[in-house]
Formats: C-alpha cells, sequence, structure tokens
C-alpha cells in the first residue's frame, strides 16, 4: 500500500539557512507524497520555499504538559531505562536527563498523536522521518508506542551518532523503535554496531550527495596556486590552523574562503600576519547556486578542509565534483571520501609545516580530474544516493 503522508522531524527546516542538505534530497520523493508535513524544533527565520504538497505543523502549542503526568510516568520510565541498560553496550548520561527527555517525548507523542487523529491521517500510509537521530527519533519512539502503524526511519550524521562528542539519550530506544536507522558514513554505521547490542540490522549506511558536474577549468598557466575551502567560521573548522599552514607555503599562492561565523574577526586579524606570498579573500556567505558557478567557471587547483569535526563533508562532495582535489582530515567518515583517488589526508597531530608539504606535494602532482569526478559519480552522486533512499522511504 502506497504511503500517503510523510511526517518530516527536523531542527529547523524551512526556517533559517540551516539543513541545507535537506532541502537537496525532497525533490528526489517530494512528489510521492500527497502530503508533506515539517516538524521543526526552532521555528525562527525565514521561511524557505516548499514544495506546493508541504506544510509546516508547530506542534509546541499543543503540547499539554502535566504535573499529574510527570508524576505517573515513573513506572514506566524505570522499565525503559533497565531495557535502555540492556540495548547498548554502555549507559552514560544522568538518569535524571533520562527522566526529563522520557517525559517530554510524551507530552509531544500525545500532541502528535492527537492532531494525527483531528487530520484524519492513516497510520499504517504514513512515513515517520527525522532527519537526525536526536530527541525527536525519541518522541517517535513513544508515538508508535501509542499506535504501532506507520513507517519510522532516521538520519544519523555526527552529533547525533558519537556518544564522547555529545551524549545520545535513549540511543538504544530510539533504534529499537525504528524500521531502519540510515547512517551517512560507514564509520558511524561500525560506530553503532559497536556500541549497541541490539537491532544492529536496522542499520544501513546510505549517504549524502551532491549533483554531478562537469570539470572546473584547469590547465591554464599561472603565477600563484588557488586554494580554496567552505565552511563556517568557528573553532572546530580550524580556519587559525590553515593561517599557520599557509606561513609555511614558499610558493605563491591565494587562499579563497567561502563562509562566515563567530570567529572572522580573529581570522582577519592573521591574515595581516601572513607572509608576502600568501594572498588571501574572504568570500563570506554565498548561496549554493553562486558558489557553485565560481567552483565551474575559475581554477582551483586545490580543495582544503582541515575540520577536526566531519561526518562526511559535503563541501568536499561539491569539491570533487568539479574534478578538484581535496586535502581532508583523518576524521570520522572524511577517509571515505578523501582517497588516494581524490587528494590526501592529513591527521590533526599533523603540524603546520607536515601539512604545508603535503599541500605543496599535491599541487606539484599530476592527478587525473577526470577521475576525482568519477570518484564522486560513484559514490556520492545525489541522483544515486537519494534516489536509493527514496526507495527506503516508500519501501519500494
Amino acid at each position: 500500500m502506497k504511503s500517503e503522508t510523510l511526517i518530516l522531524f527536523t531542527n529547523s527546516y524551512p526556517f533559517g539557512k540551516g539543513e541545507q542538505y535537506l532541502e537537496n534530497e525532497l525533490p528526489y520523493y517530494s512528489n510521492d507524497f500527497n502530503r508533506i508535513i515539517f516538524v521543526p524544533v526552532n521555528l525562527n527565520g525565514e521561511k524557505r520555499t516548499i514544495p506546493k504538497n508541504a506544510e509546516v505543523l508547530d506542534i509546541h502549542p499543543k503540547v499539554n504538559y502535566s504535573k499529574s503526568k510527570y508524576l505517573s510516568l515513573f513506572p514506566k520510565f524505570n522499565s525503559s531505562y533497565k531495557r535502555e541498560k540492556k540495548l547498548r553496550n554502555k549507559i552514560g548520561g544522568s538518569k535524571i536527563q533520562h527522566y526529563k527527555l522520557f517525559y517530554n517525548a510524551s507530552v509531544y507523542a500525545e500532541a502528535i498523536d492527537n492532531w494525527l487523529m483531528e487530520q484524519g491521517l492513516e497510520r499504517n500510509r504514513t512515513v515517520f522521518y527525522s532527519y537526525w537521530f536526536y530527541h525527536w527519533v525519541t518522541v517517535m519512539s513513544e508515538l508508535r508506542n501509542l499506535n504501532h502503524d506507520g513507517r519510522y526511519i532516521s538520519r544519523a550524521h555526527l552529533y547525533d551518532t558519537y556518544d564522547f562528542l555529545e551524549y545520545n539519550y535513549w540511543g538504544g530506544k530510539k533504534l529499537s523503535t525504528l524500521d531502519l536507522l540510515i547512517c551517512i558514513s560507514d564509520h558511524a554505521k561500525k560506530y553503532f554496531n559497536e556500541n549497541y547490542s541490539r537491532n544492529l540490522d536496522k542499520i544501513r549506511t546510505i549517504r549524502l550527495g551532491v549533483a554531478n558536474q562537469e570539470l572546473s577549468m584547469f590547465g591554464k598557466e599561472k603565477t600563484e596556486y588557488t586554494l580554496v575551502s567552505c565552511s563556517s567560521i568557528r573553532k572546530d573548522k580550524r580556519l587559525d590552523f590553515i593561517l599557520e599552514v599557509l606561513k609555511n607555503l614558499k610558493i605563491k599562492v591565494k587562499w579563497i574562503h567561502f563562509g562566515d561565523g563567530p570567529l572572522k574577526a580573529d581570522i582577519e586579524n592573521g591574515i595581516q600576519k601572513l607572509p608576502e606570498n600568501v594572498n588571501v579573500e574572504l568570500k563570506g556567505f554565498v548561496p549554493n547556486a553562486e558558489l557553485l558557478e565560481y567552483y565551474k567557471n575559475n581554477q582551483i587547483d586545490l580543495f582544503i578542509n582541515l575540520s577536526s569535526r566531519e561526518g562526511i563533508p559535503v563541501s568536499l562532495m561539491e569539491a570533487i565534483s568539479f574534478g578538484i582535489p581535496v586535502l581532508g582530515t583523518n576524521v570520522f567518515g572524511t577517509p571515505e571520501l578523501v582517497t588516494n583517488e581524490t587528494g590526501a589526508l592529513v591527521d590533526l597531530e599533523d603540524s603546520a609545516q607536515c601539512v604545508a608539504e603535503k599541500i605543496a606535494n599535491l599541487l606539484k602532482s599530476e592527478m587525473s580530474r577526470e577521475e576525482i569526478r568519477n570518484f564522486q559519480r560513484d559514490y556520492f552522486s545525489a541522483e544515486k544516493n537519494y534516489s536509493e533512499f527514496r526507495k527506503i522511504l516508500l519501501d519500494d
């Protein structure tokens, strides 16, 4: 039986600028549903254009926080908490926070369940999909306890996966509820397999993807090499370390960075201390379409991402889609994208001089840009990966 309704839980989409990768996958399945309902945590910011068959549900005003409900949940909580210990190899976090989230999930599930009944939506023809393996999946778990019908799916990325980055409360309960958990990298899937004791057959890897592109401009004679990066300017992106690397380069280079963030002033100050052989251009926030046009029409010798924390960077996927060689950090899922075919990896412990030497070697090498582009088309194609994910949603 074909699913008619998609309930899509997000952090803020379609509001603000975040979750742009969700925006990229939507066209692959939005027409398969009669109705799409976005349920965001945060409804602040400008609302983006959404499919004609989509709407936003602000569930927060509909939630009934009852003191009696809070107190009556203790027996059910204790049973669930004991089960959680069995579902994970090691449980962490505080028991009090477990209870607060358990209560919150319960009252939100009731509010959503009531809304679904008011709308007359058939559960057995509804897909519940959370873009993140965060608290919305705990809510989905309680919702499924109220009515078992429906299909329940979640993605898992970075902070919603690794407990040493951010403890994943009720991870075992969430996984046991889902029909499938879709990881964006094999590294994330391996983490779940090593840290959860049951329901491991529900875990799959389907990577994110980007549009296939033609090769960008290259091969022109040049008096300087062009290095490009694209990220928010914050601590974990390590743009300050990029500055240190640039100080160690002996060749003439121009570093162009796309993106903005809270540490921009610090980077601007650091730029003043660079040697004369290094030029820098901070582009600030640039719409994605404009960014891709730049990649297409300009000669870029190397794309660099030295972040300390990345699930599997879409910025690198976009670069290799144009055949641009990449340098990335050996963290989390990045090595699945940065290989000998596409560029080179550096370790977090590598010195600025060591990274500078790797950049110089890459710039001298003659990597096949066609092979780099083909790697993206084989493993990180939006057409391939989102079409596969569409089949998961529709249970085709």
